[in-house]
């Protein structure tokens, strides 16, 4: 495996993803007018990264009140 980088932690970053990713769908879908697939794919990564992220915060968070 690979060590994750520092700013993977933030909780602003990772938010700030799962937005680039949903602003790419829009931008794709509706203003290059690509297949709503292509469009789906390419936002998918970002949002699952985000998403992935924020909930491994959350738990080492809750590890750590333990």
């Amino acid at each position: 495996m690979f060590n994750k980088p520092q700013i993977a932690d933030n909780t602003f970053f990772n938010i700030f993803l799962i937005i680039v990713g949903i602003v790419a769908f829009l931008v794709f879908s509706f203003i290059f007018d690509a297949g709503y697939l292509l469009s789906f794919i390419i936002a998918f990564l970002p949002v699952l990264v985000g998403i992935i992220n924020l909930k491994e915060i959350r738990k080492d968070t809750s590890k750590m009140r333990n």
